[in-house]
């Protein structure tokens, strides 16, 4: 069921999605120096409604969705 709703989504959604993408990769981002990747990232989702995003030092960004509480977590991730 989930998986049927995320696919008309993605495809409702696609060229969003692609503009987003180039976006952020126009952001330049040399190795050890993301922080304004990580930033745009930060923003964009705090714009979408996103709660408690932070930064970390590694210029990670992170956002706890649904976790409190909870012995076992999925973790999304990927290099900015």
């Amino acid at each position: 069921m989930y998986s049927k709703q995320l696919t008309h989504w993605c495809l409702d959604h696609q060229q969003e999605q692609i503009d987003l993408l180039k976006e952020l990769a126009a952001i330049p981002a040399p190795s050890h120096h993301e922080q304004q990747r990580a930033e745009f990232i930060r923003r964009w989702l705090l714009k979408e409604g996103a709660q408690q995003v932070l930064v970390d030092h590694a210029c990670n960004v992170l956002l706890p969705f649904g976790c409190e509480g909870q012995t076992g977590i999925t973790v999304y991730m990927a290099h900015t």
